[in-house]
């Protein structure tokens, strides 16, 4: 599979609680961050380009156009390597990684317990 691609969630995540949703709607393309001075990537969506994960609102995430508010800020992540994979540091927020939980993506403050660890890993595909 090409390395430009990272499946981010699942097809069940918050993003994409439709019944017609598709892998396709849960994987995302890592772009240079969209606030270039952090550097950082930023995942716009393959389904619906030009639309950006961003985090918002404490620890809530979804898809946002380039036009909101924020949106360079919210929406770049720091790559942190781990053991298992990658774990993805808001910008913005120090300490706060994307999680996945549930099926749902959300922001959370780092920890040191395996349950943070695991669930704070992503996988490129």
């Amino acid at each position: 599979q090409d390395s430009d691609f990272m499946e981010f969630s699942r097809k069940d995540s918050v993003m994409y609680s439709q019944a017609n949703s598709s892998e396709s709607d849960s994987t995302f393309l890592a772009v240079a961050g969209k606030d270039c001075y952090q550097g950082g990537i930023s995942f716009e969506s393959t389904s619906v380009p030009g639309r950006f994960l961003r985090h918002w609102s404490g620890n809530k995430v979804s898809l946002h156009a380039t036009n909101t508010i924020n949106i360079d800020k919210d929406s770049t992540f720091i790559v942190k390597s781990s053991d298992s994979g990658v774990l993805l540091e808001a910008s913005n927020e120090p300490n706060s990684f994307l999680i996945e939980e549930n099926g749902r993506v959300m922001l959370q403050q780092q920890s040191e317990a395996a349950e943070f660890v695991n669930k704070a890993t992503w996988m490129p595909i």
